[in-house]
């Protein structure tokens, strides 16, 4: 269907637009906790004593001198504990394998 000309402007559509506006104090706090954070770090770039990384360095070596404390006695227990139930398959026969399923399940017990 063609439009026919007309001599009058008809209105155009009209849309409502609704913005909501919502109020999150938690977000705001975590804004203005990474606000103070961040001109906390340029203060702390501009004192003549920075030293990029420092604290990165440090917390990395600590974390990993704690995961291989932590990590070397068990794997000693585990290591002593195959090669004595290799020794006894050796010398005492398949009644070994039931000491290797105590040995196991003492392992899991104590891993937690």
């Amino acid at each position: 269907m063609m439009k026919l000309p007309s001599l009058f402007k008809r209105p155009s559509h009209r849309q409502f637009t609704y913005e909501p506006r919502h109020y999150d104090p938690d977000k705001e706090e975590l804004a203005a906790r990474l606000a103070r954070a961040k001109y906390d770090a340029e203060a702390d770039r501009n004192s003549p004593d920075y030293e990029p990384g420092r604290t990165i360095k440090g917390a990395m070596r600590q974390q990993s001198r704690l995961q291989r404390k932590g990590g070397d006695f068990s794997q000693v227990i585990f290591v002593s504990g195959f090669a004595f139930v290799m020794g006894a398959y050796w010398y005492f026969g398949p009644w070994a394998l039931l000491s290797l399923i105590g040995l196991v399940y003492l392992y899991i017990r104590l891993k937690q």
